[in-house]
């Protein structure tokens, strides 16, 4: 496919600036995660300030300079075109279009993942569960959304930079783009995230030698795998309730099994599940990041079935589902942004039981919505969900699901 396509832009991706700061409605679409009920193109709206647009540190690659943040809404029969001066303007291809669409996808699906985990940076830093330090404000992400340097289905996010959370988002091309999947994208964009936030984890090379991290099966590999499946799971439900789809998320987390970037090897399938990683598989950092992904997942679903089901949170205006995913976000970017010295994932474990403990008697489960509950009886209540998510994280790890974070010790 000729590189051409890649300076066409659709004629109302235009978007003039006034001289002056103001906020301006930017709206966003991007391929659905087919997750909480969210299946085709989504499209949100975000209230910003000029110059955040302008100074994003989220870009494409320089191939397509002409889409900015500030315009990127598409629909199925969105058609574009070629503008060039003195010329008219010419029609593209339907596969230059789908093209375009998944640039602009890619872009938006990033911005949207980071929108929903640097928001929550200043509440962290506040009940000093992390340090003011850490924080995304030098993060750089440049999108390559159709590299043709690699043509399996494959992405990676590469730090180029000299510091942590300064890199690229690679998606390969050729016949299956891996750029189309919400999944794929948010994933990756979660290992940008995660090395803004605390860059000790990334595997590196020091002085021309492998770094103790490196290794393809080294467990600190296997938690960042497991934030970048956390982060387009939790950003796909945060999504559902931002579009008042909260009842497609309560149905999401009384589940039994996740499926992490569905329609992988085509429809009903799965690139990731708890079933499809037996132990057999060995100790990659792809195959054993699953088991955390899985007490992540399964510890917050039983916190909100057992919410559900508790006469304490009979209010109707808690929102239950949003009150489990806040506060399992929460815990495992607190748990991450301490110096990691673990040599298993049962280690890791033991620093989420500790964090737990940091975060109780602290306002920081979900701030909102517990404001909202009779002020009488409003400790007792966030107390007692403190309760409810310890007792459902450590009762799997004190199970089966907790025995096995051991088997990859380093």
């Amino acid at each position: 496919m000729k590189k051409e396509y890649l300076k066409y832009t659709a004629v109302y991706l235009l978007f003039a600036f006034e001289a002056e700061a103001v906020k301006v409605d930017v709206d966003m679409s991007f391929y659905g995660p087919e997750r909480c009920g969210l299946r085709g193109i989504q499209t949100l709206r975000f209230h910003e300030m000029e110059e955040d647009l302008k100074q994003s540190p989220i870009k494409l690659d320089d191939d397509m300079p002409s889409i900015e943040l500030s315009a990127m809404e598409f629909q199925p029969e969105s058609k574009f075109v070629l503008k060039r001066s003195g010329y008219r303007d010419q029609p593209l291809s339907e596969a230059n279009n789908k093209s375009v669409k998944e640039r602009i996808s890619a872009l938006a699906t990033t911005h949207v993942t980071a929108r929903f985990f640097q928001r929550v940076i200043p509440t962290l830093s506040h009940y000093g569960l992390i340090s003011p330090e850490m924080n995304f404000n030098k993060l750089s992400l440049t999108i390559t959304p159709h590299n043709d340097q690699c043509f399996e289905k494959n992405a990676s996010y590469t730090r180029t930079g000299r510091i942590g959370g300064q890199g690229v988002l690679n998606f390969c091309s050729g016949e299956f783009k891996t750029v189309r999947l919400f999944d794929v994208v948010a994933h990756e964009t979660g290992h940008g995230l995660f090395d803004a936030l605390n860059p000790e984890y990334y595997t590196t090379f020091t002085d021309g030698s492998l770094s103790k991290v490196a290794s393809l099966n080294h467990p600190y590999r296997a938690v960042h795998e497991s934030f970048g499946d956390w982060a387009a799971i939790y950003t796909s439900c945060a999504i559902a309730i931002v579009q008042e789809q909260e009842s497609q998320v309560g149905d999401y987390l009384n589940g039994t099994e996740f499926c992490m970037a569905p329609g992988w090897e085509g429809p009903g399938t799965c690139l990731r599940t708890p079933t499809s990683y037996s132990l057999a598989r060995g100790c990659e950092a792809h195959n054993n990041s699953i088991l955390l992904t899985e007490l992540m997942v399964e510890a917050m679903r039983g916190t909100y079935r057992e919410v559900v089901d508790s006469p304490w949170f009979y209010s109707s205006s808690l929102q239950k589902p949003k009150m489990a995913l806040q506060y399992f976000q929460r815990l495992l970017i607190s748990a991450i942004a301490k110096p990691p010295s673990f040599t298993s994932l049962g280690g890791f474990s033991k620093v989420l039981q500790s964090t737990q403990d940091d975060m109780s008697g602290t306002n920081i489960a979900s701030v909102d919505d517990f404001s909202k509950v009779s002020i009488n009886v409003r400790e007792y209540v966030q107390d007692r969900f403190y309760e409810i998510a310890q007792d459902n994280l450590n009762r799997l790890l004190d199970g089966e699901l907790g025995e096995g974070m051991d088997r990859c010790a380093k």
